[in-house]
């Protein structure tokens, strides 16, 4: 069951989810009745929406697609390779599995954990940087 009211008697705050609020602003509803009782109760406490705490430092992945993986793949080893081959069939071993995406997302993950580094441009000069792209460029071709 959901806790939609937090009383901190020592602060004297009451903790309210924002749900339950929204819900309480509505006459005649249970959740206004038992705010009211609430304030009854508490009439010096402060009401306070609780605010859910945010992992900034957590990553997500919402904007890697099938197509970004497939892509991916194609530039940095080639249309012939063995990884877009075994992306292939890991593509296929997902339709089943009961959540497709996050089977082929974490194979993925797995197999090339730093697909969304940027590399550092500051310390490469002008020719190694040319002669590279043409590298890739034949890679590709």
């Amino acid at each position: 069951m959901k806790q939609n009211v937090t009383v901190n008697h020592v602060g004297e705050k009451v903790f309210l989810t924002k749900a339950f609020a929204k819900k309480a602003s509505v006459f005649g509803s249970t959740e206004y009745g038992e705010l009211v009782r609430l304030r009854q109760e508490c009439p010096n406490y402060e009401f306070v929406i609780r605010e859910i705490t945010k992992n900034s430092k957590k990553k997500t992945y919402s904007r890697l697609t099938y197509k970004k993986m497939r892509e991916y793949i194609f530039q940095v080893y080639g249309k012939d390779s063995a990884a877009l081959r075994e992306y292939e069939q890991i593509l296929k071993l997902s339709k089943t599995q009961s959540g497709c995406y996050a089977y082929v997302r974490k194979w993925f993950l797995g197999a090339f954990p730093n697909y969304d580094v940027t590399p550092e441009w500051n310390d490469v000069t002008d020719d190694e940087a040319i002669s590279s792209s043409a590298q890739a460029e034949e890679r590709v071709a």
